[in-house]
């Protein structure tokens, strides 16, 4: 959900967009990636959204791409694998000027996101190497999940550990300056100072399965 624009976006599994506007009521289906991106069927899934600047950063299977909030017009994307091929985005986050995506196989990609050449596969680099998961900014920090159990801060480049968890983690994200990270049964809640504000504990043979 965007705030500032007062639309609600929702991604599909085949790559199908669904903005709803608040303020007029319209239901716009956008079928730019299902009908114009030539890569098969199931590379086309939505797996994360950030809103930056009035732009919806749009991670998926293939790539990065990009929505324009104000007119809901699909932009440009981001083929940044090597030599610009096919590459799977987990997750992506923008902090300092900086655009970090988690690239399955490749770890964190980075690039100015002021660069006028996004499309360029070589204006992007492995800043981080590492199997991570996800990728968010909480205030002045980018934290980083691994594929395990782990969060990270980053400090330049270079991840500084901050805590392990007992499970791994099915979800992460950040909502109104609170870091939320899920896993099977429990919920984590952080602040700003990564200080764990408070825990919410299923018990372990309860048939509650937390996925987001």
């Amino acid at each position: 959900y965007s705030a500032d624009y007062k639309k609600t976006i929702i991604g599909h599994e085949d790559g199908l967009l669904i903005v709803v506007n608040e303020t007029d009521g319209s239901v716009l289906n956008i079928v730019d990636i299902v009908n114009k991106i030539s890569v098969p069927s199931d590379l086309k899934r939505i797996n994360h959204f950030y809103e930056f600047s009035g732009k919806l950063y749009i991670s998926t299977n293939f790539g990065l791409s990009t929505l324009d909030l104000a007119t809901s017009e699909f932009g440009d994307t981001y083929f940044i694998g090597p030599n610009g091929s096919n590459i799977e985005i987990f997750q992506t986050t923008i902090l300092n000027n900086m655009i970090y995506t988690v690239a399955k196989g490749y770890g964190i990609l980075s690039a100015s996101v002021s660069n006028p050449n996004l499309v360029d596969f070589n204006q992007w680099t492995i800043s981080t190497p590492g199997n991570w998961k996800g990728v968010e900014t909480l205030g002045d920090k980018i934290i980083l999940i691994d594929s395990a159990t782990n969060m990270y801060t980053l400090m330049g480049n270079t991840p500084s550990f901050v805590t392990s968890f007992s499970q791994i983690p099915v979800d992460f994200r950040v909502v109104d300056k609170q870091l939320l990270v899920v896993t099977q049964n429990y919920v984590y809640v952080y602040d700003e100072q990564l200080i764990n504000s408070y825990t919410v504990n299923n018990s372990a043979d309860a048939t509650t399965i937390f996925t987001s």
